[in-house]
C-alpha cells in the first residue's frame, strides 16, 4: 500500500425510557459517519442532520409527535468519537446539539438552499438622498453559476425547462468508465457527444461526471464505476497478491482519451470521486493521482 489514512468515526447514542416500561431504558444508536484526513493534512469539518426515526425499528411515523410518543422519555444524548490512532492529535471544538425541523416539500427545500448558497449580506451607503425619498434596488444580472444535473430522462423530455432554470450543467453517468468502455478497448462516447453538443449550442458550461472512484462496493477490487472486465482482472491480481500494474495503462488511457475528446468543450471533471473514502487506485498504483492529473 502506498498511502495511509486516518479516520474519525462518530455515532450518537440516545438513551430513552419507552412508554409503559417502568424502570426500563433503551439505547438507540444513530448517525454513523466519519471524517477523514484530506491531502493537505487537514480534517474535514462535518455537520449532520440526524433523523432519529430512521433508526427506530418499524419506522412509520407521520409527525415528530408520533415519534416522541414511541420513544417516550428522552434521558440523555451522547456523542461518541473514535480514532485516530496513537500519535495523532485530536481537537474537538464547538460541539452543539440542536433540534432541526423544516418543510420537506421540494419547493421549500430549494428556497432554503437558494438562501444558503446564493445570497450574501450587502451593505449599501446612500449619500445626499432627498428626505422621505424612496430607493428601489433591482438585480438585473447575476454571476451565480446555478447548476443542475442532466440525466437521460431530463435530456429526453425537459430540455427547454432545464435551460430556463439553470445556467450550468453537469453530466451524470455519461462519462463513467463502465458506461464508456463496457468492453475493453471499445469506447462508446455517443451519449456524452450528444449532451456536449447540445450544451455548446446553448452556450451553457457543462462539467463531466467523475472519471475514477476511489471507493469500492464492499470488496477490494470491486471498484465503483468501473467496467466488469476491469473489476475481474483487478480482483484476480489482488487475490493472487500480485501487482495490478498491467492495468495502469488502461486507466490512464481512458482518462486521457475522455479529457482530450472534449477539450475546450467541457469545463471540468471530477477526476477522482470520494478520494478519501477508499484507496482503490492510490492503494494499488503508485503515484496514480499525479499521473491522472497530468
Amino acid at each position: 500500500m502506498f498511502t495511509s489514512r486516518e479516520e474519525l468515526h462518530s455515532r450518537m447514542v440516545l438513551e430513552h425510557k419507552p412508554p409503559n416500561t417502568p424502570g426500563h431504558t433503551e439505547n438507540l444508536y444513530m448517525m454513523p459517519h466519519r471524517a477523514c484526513m484530506i491531502p493537505d493534512n487537514k480534517w474535514r469539518r462535518y455537520h449532520a442532520t440526524c433523523q432519529i426515526g430512521n433508526y427506530v425499528d418499524g419506522y412509520n411515523y407521520e409527525t415528530a409527535d408520533d415519534l416522541i410518543e414511541r420513544l417516550g422519555e428522552i434521558i440523555s444524548l451522547r456523542l461518541i468519537i473514535e480514532g485516530p490512532s496513537n500519535g495523532i492529535n485530536l481537537y474537538i471544538d464547538d460541539v452543539k446539539f440542536e433540534y432541526f425541523e423544516r418543510n420537506r416539500d421540494w419547493v421549500a427545500g430549494a428556497d432554503l438552499r437558494i438562501k444558503e448558497f446564493r445570497t450574501r449580506p450587502v451593505e449599501i451607503e446612500i449619500e445626499n438622498a432627498p428626505t422621505e425619498s424612496e430607493l428601489e434596488i433591482k438585480m438585473i444580472k447575476n454571476s451565480f453559476p446555478f447548476g443542475g444535473r442532466m440525466n437521460s430522462d431530463l435530456f429526453a423530455d425537459f430540455q427547454e425547462e432545464w435551460k430556463y432554470y439553470f445556467n450550468y450543467g453537469f453530466a451524470t453517468v455519461q462519462t463513467k468508465w463502465k458506461r464508456v468502455e463496457p468492453e475493453r478497448g471499445d469506447r462508446e462516447f455517443g451519449a456524452m457527444d450528444e449532451l456536449v453538443a447540445k450544451f455548446n449550442e446553448w452556450n451553457i458550461p457543462i462539467s463531466g461526471d467523475h472519471l475514477l472512484w476511489e471507493a469500492n462496493e464492499g470488496t477490494p477490487g470491486q471498484t465503483s464505476g468501473t467496467p466488469e472486465w476491469y473489476r475481474d482482472e483487478l480482483t484476480e491480481y489482488l487475490k493472487n497478491d500480485e501487482s495490478a500494474e498491467p492495468l495502469r495503462p488502461s486507466i490512464l488511457s481512458y482518462v486521457r482519451d475522455t479529457v482530450t475528446r472534449y477539450k475546450d468543450r467541457v469545463v471540468s471533471y471530477k477526476i477522482f470521486n470520494e478520494p478519501c473514502h477508499g484507496e482503490e487506485y492510490r492503494g494499488n498504483y503508485e503515484n496514480i493521482w499525479q499521473e491522472a492529473f497530468e
